[in-house]
């Protein structure tokens, strides 16, 4: 992988799984486009994140494991950022609220995900 520290989440993750990023979009006038590129993003960085040994991780949904997502949420209208004012970090098993996509395999992942992917978490929760 490049040492480039100024390269983005998105293309890191894209380098370390092979695949050619999709280009940037031109304009963000429609909300439905952004958070769709931006699931996509998501998808992608936190696919690579989850590498184990180089190999894409591929989740248990039988109980055996679990599966850690940042949970988001609102309690105070002073929030920033996503309009978020508190992240916090559950698990899920089989009944996941966000799919096997947007989970991560670890606690200490999940964290470093929701920090690192914030601008794609933005785009994808925000109108």
């Amino acid at each position: 992988m490049s040492n480039n520290q100024n390269q983005n989440p998105y293309s890191k993750a894209c380098e370390l799984l092979g695949i050619t990023p999709r280009p940037a979009l031109k304009d963000k006038i429609d909300a439905d486009l952004v958070a769709e590129d931006a699931f996509h993003r998501l998808t992608i960085c936190i696919k690579a994140k989850n590498l184990i040994d180089g190999k894409v991780w591929t989740p248990v949904h039988d109980g055996s494991e679990r599966h850690y997502y940042p949970w988001f949420y609102k309690n105070n209208k002073d929030s920033s950022g996503l309009g978020l004012s508190y992240g916090d970090y559950d698990y899920g098993l089989s009944n996941s609220l966000v799919g096997s996509r947007l989970e991560y395999r670890t606690y200490k992942l999940a964290r470093e995900g929701a920090e690192e992917f914030k601008k794609y978490y933005a785009d994808f929760m925000t109108l």
